[in-house]
């Protein structure tokens, strides 16, 4: 009887099943995870950098980063910078496609990445930063560095770039180096 019973109603069952799996979730929860797996990509992308800038902070120190006496920048921390930048965007993408095959999950993420680029670019290009005080110090603790140290703005121009094609690859690859 129970042999009768499995092979009559499993494949009722297992029709009901597939045809659940191609009609997917429905159109407002695919939308809803394809944001949510944007804002996870971005949090990704901001903790890849923070972890990323602190171990570096941490082994070259305020002389590696500054030049001396000032808060220009070295060569060796852009270097950095764009490293993280470039780590932390291909993670955002691949963390974003993994949580949402939904098309627009990647450019959602895109957007934010944009937005938030303009909204910090904004006062440098306008000239709302203060100065930072001169000379700098030998020894600055690294939140005081963030505050103060002085980027070029070609370099705050090109990471928007850089992360998004960052954000591209890192989909790309999670999606098997198949064109989304």
């Amino acid at each position: 009887m129970y042999v009768l019973r499995f092979t009559v109603c499993a494949p009722i069952v297992f029709r009901n099943w597939t045809a659940g799996k191609r009609r997917g979730l429905p159109r407002e929860e695919r939308m809803g995870r394809a944001i949510g797996a944007a804002v996870a990509g971005y949090v990704v992308m901001f903790v890849a950098v923070f972890l990323i800038m602190t171990v570096s902070w941490t082994a070259i120190g305020a002389d590696g980063a500054f030049q001396p006496g000032i808060w220009e920048v070295t060569g060796l921390w852009l270097f950095l910078m764009t490293l993280a930048g470039v780590i932390a965007a291909i993670a955002g993408g691949y963390v974003t496609a993994l949580i949402s095959s939904h098309p627009r999950a990647v450019p959602i993420l895109i957007g934010v990445v944009l937005v938030m680029s303009i909204v910090s670019l904004l006062p440098a290009l306008t000239g709302g930063v203060p100065e930072p005080p001169l000379p700098r110090p030998s020894d600055v603790p690294m939140f005081e560095a963030m505050q103060n140290g002085q980027q070029p703005t070609w370099l705050m121009l090109l990471n928007p770039i850089i992360a998004i094609v960052g954000v591209l690859v890192g989909a790309r690859l999670k999606r098997g180096g198949a064109t989304s």
